[in-house]
This record gives C-alpha cells, sequence and structure tokens, in this order.
C-alpha cells in the first residue's frame, strides 16, 4: 500500500453506506489518522473530533517515506506470527513491552481477536500478517498528506498524547507518535497531554479514556450528564 488514503476511502464508504450524521468520531493511533481524512472530506457529517494518540507525526518526518533505501524491511516483518494456541500467545506476551502495559482484560482481548484457525495445519495465526503489519508502518511514512486534510477540518478536536517520543529517528512505539504541536494545526485543536502512558492509552487505562470520552460526549449534548 503506497499510503492511508485506502483506509480513508474504506471508512467515507461506511460512513456513507450507513449515512452517519452529526457524529463524535473518536480514534485511536492509526485510527486517528484515518478520523481526520474522513471528517476533512465529509465535513457536514461530523460534530466533533477526539484523537487518541493518533499516527500524526512532525511534518518533516513525512520526507523520510521517499528517503528509505531500496528493499528496507520494517522490523514488524520479522515478528512471530504463528502459536500453538492463544494461552502460548498472552504467556509470551505477558511480560514484553508494550503487552506487559496492557490490563489483563485487553491482552486477553488483544489475543482472542487478533488470532485464527492456521488454514494448514495446527495451532493459530495472527490474523494481521507480519508482513502486512509492517507494509502499514511504512506507509505512514508517505502520508503526509493529512496536514492538507488538517486545514479543512473545522470541528473541535481534542487530542490525548502519551509521553514524548524522544528519538524520532528510533522510534519507541510505547511513546507518542503524535506531534507535540499537532493542536495548534487545527481550527479548533485542544491538546491534552497524558505523559504517564504509553501510546496504547486505551489498553493501558480504559476507564480514563471512557471518562474523558464520555465528557466530550456530554459535551456535544449526545449524552445527558449522569449523577446528582
Amino acid at each position: 500500500m503506497p499510503d492511508w488514503t485506502g483506509f480513508i476511502d474504506d471508512a467515507l464508504a461506511v460512513i456513507e453506506a450507513l449515512d452517519l450524521r452529526h457524529m463524535v468520531g473518536a480514534g485511536h493511533s492509526m485510527g486517528g489518522h484515518i478520523l481526520i481524512g474522513a471528517a476533512a472530506r465529509a465535513r457536514q457529517r461530523f460534530q466533533r473530533l477526539i484523537l487518541v494518540d493518533p499516527v500524526i507525526m512532525p511534518p518533516a518526518l513525512y520526507q523520510m517515506g521517499d528517503a528509505l533505501p531500496e528493499g528496507y524491511v520494517h522490523p514488524a516483518a520479522k515478528r512471530q506470527g504463528r502459536f500453538a494456541s492463544a494461552e502460548e500467545m498472552q504467556e509470551r506476551f505477558r511480560d514484553r513491552l508494550p503487552y506487559c502495559l496492557f490490563t489483563p482484560a485487553a491482552l486477553q482481548d488483544y489475543v482472542r481477536h487478533g488470532l485464527r484457525p492456521m488454514a494448514e495445519g495446527t495451532g493459530q495465526e495472527l490474523r494481521c500478517a507480519p508482513e502486512m503489519e509492517a507494509s502499514v508502518y511504512v506507509s505512514s511514512l508517505k502520508s503526509g498528506a493529512i496536514y492538507e486534510a488538517i486545514k479543512q477540518v473545522p470541528h473541535p478536536t481534542l487530542i490525548l498524547r502519551a509521553r514524548p517520543m524522544k528519538d524520532w529517528m528510533a522510534p519507541d512505539y510505547t511513546c507518542s507518535p503524535t506531534w507535540p504541536d499537532l493542536a495548534g494545526a487545527f481550527a479548533n485543536g485542544r491538546d491534552m497531554a497524558l505523559p504517564e502512558l504509553s501510546h496504547f492509552l486505551p489498553m493501558q487505562s480504559p476507564k480514563l479514556v471512557a471518562e474523558i470520552l464520555s465528557a466530550e460526549l456530554r459535551e456535544a449534548g449526545v449524552i445527558a450528564a449522569l449523577g446528582g
């Protein structure tokens, strides 16, 4: 895949097929990036956006996409893709970053929904093959057009950011892939820094993320305030 435009096209196709309107859109990681692309092209269907540590990197970083050496292989392509069972995968990931940061329930869901029976033989394999995952990471570096999309987004936009990346040239995937100044690129952006958390905010602190989402929904008038 050359870039993430196709994912944005898919999201728009679902939105239009379901004729969704007055949406409060929320997206984590790559989902936040895709949400911005969709909101820029279907502004009338949204009223507010919540981006949870979106993969929208510093503008200059997108120039790397055309500078990768021929035959470059992303490290994700080398991850283990097959397991004897879901239990084996869960045990293997339990003490490894970033998975050791997940709540037990989040890790269990990741394993349960991330695997499928192997087409041949016994055991389980990742639904998203390591080579596919690697190609998604690489194509993110060629998705700098997202900044043109940001200019087309007038909606109130809240950006949650985890702890900042120390070295963008040697990324730590537990840190935030979000440009720290991203909120200022929006016409109506707000920044909420959560440096005590990792990029995997919803898996690490689902209660906090749910509370923030609920507050935004109340602000938008989508749900009534709870309590006395």
